[in-house]
C-alpha cells in the first residue's frame, strides 16, 4: 500500500494513550472534533493507504496530530504540511516559510521557532 500523509497522521494519533490503537475510538474523536460522521472503517482504509482523506478530514487529522505532539520528520512531511495549509504543491526549499511556521504555531499552541528549527534540521 501507499505511504500517504493521512496514514502517517492516523498512525501517530492511534498511538496516543486516549486512542490506544482503536480506530473506532479515533473515528469517534474525529466525529466530535469535526461534527461530521467518521467511521472506523474509513480510518482503517486510510491507515493502510487504500484511500485518501477528504480535505476537511485531513485538516482534522493534521490539527489533532500537531496538538498531540506530532512534528514533520522529513522533507516529504514538510511538502505535505505546506500542501495541506496552502492547497498548493510547492517546493519547501528556497522560499519564505514564515507564514507556514506562524500557522503551525497557531494550530499547535507551540512557538514558531519549534517549527522553524525542525524545518532547518530536515533540510540539512
Amino acid at each position: 500500500m501507499k505511504d500517504l500523509f493521512e496514514s502517517r497522521l492516523i498512525d501517530h494519533l492511534a498511538d496516543q494513550s486516549d486512542v490506544g490503537g482503536d480506530y473506532d475510538k479515533l473515528a469517534a474523536i474525529l466525529t466530535a472534533y469535526t461534527g461530521k460522521n467518521v467511521s472506523g472503517r474509513s480510518i482503517v482504509f486510510m491507515s493502510r493507504g487504500a484511500c485518501f482523506a477528504k480535505k476537511w478530514l485531513l485538516m482534522a487529522l493534521f490539527e489533532l496530530s500537531l496538538k498531540s505532539g506530532w512534528m514533520p520528520s522529513s522533507i516529504a512531511d514538510w511538502e505535505n504540511v505546506i500542501w495541506t495549509l496552502t492547497g498548493k504543491k510547492q517546493s519547501v526549499l528556497g522560499g519564505d516559510n514564515t507564514k507556514i511556521f506562524e500557522q503551525l504555531a497557531d494550530i499547535s499552541n507551540k512557538p514558531e521557532l519549534v517549527f522553524e528549527n525542525n524545518f532547518n534540521k530536515q533540510v540539512k
